[in-house]
C-alpha cells in the first residue's frame, strides 16, 4: 500500500534516536533489536555502505514503503531528505545517533568521508518496484 496525499509522511516525522549503550571496563555495546523500543519499526533487512568513493552519491530515492534506519558505524555521511513540500540535512558522525526515515521521504547519501561505513535497518525485504527512482513520480 502506498502512503499518499494526507497521510504521506514529512521531513517532521525524521528524527535522531539514541542508541543505547551499555558501558563496562571492557568498552560500550550498542544494541538495536526489533520489538524492544529502540527502534520505532519491526526490521527484516540490514544493509552496509562502504567504500563510497569521495564523490559519490548513494540512495537518492524513496522508498514508497519501507521505514529506515541509518546508523553512522565510522566516519560520517551526509543525509539530504526531501519530502515534496521541505528539505532538510543532517550530518551522521556519531554511532550513538541513528536517523529514522519513514517511507515516501527522498534521502541522498553524500559526502561520505573517506572511513565511512553506515549500517542500514529497513522494514521489509528488498524490492527494487518499491522504491520511487524518478523524482517527478515521487
Amino acid at each position: 500500500m502506498m502512503i499518499t496525499g494526507e497521510s504521506r509522511p514529512s521531513i517532521n516525522d525524521c528524527r535522531l534516536i539514541d542508541v543505547p549503550a551499555h558501558r563496562d571496563a571492557r568498552g560500550v555495546l550498542r544494541a538495536l533489536q526489533s520489538g524492544d523500543g529502540s527502534v520505532p519499526f519491526s526490521f527484516d533487512r540490514v544493509f552496509f555502505l562502504s567504500d563510497v568513493p569521495l564523490a559519490a552519491i548513494r540512495a537518492n530515492h524513496a522508498p514508497k514503503t519501507s521505514h529506515q534506519l541509518i546508523l553512522p558505524l565510522m566516519g560520517s555521511v551526509e543525509v539530504q531528505m526531501e519530502d515534496g513540500r521541505q528539505r532538510t540535512s543532517i550530518l551522521l558522525n556519531d554511532p550513538s545517533r541513528a536517523l529514522y526515515l519513514p517511507p515516501c521521504i527522498w534521502r541522498i547519501l553524500k559526502n561520505f568521508s573517506a572511513n565511512a561505513l553506515c549500517a542500514v535497518l529497513a522494514s521489509g525485504l528488498y524490492d527494487d518496484e518499491a522504491y520511487y527512482e524518478d523524482y517527478e513520480a515521487f
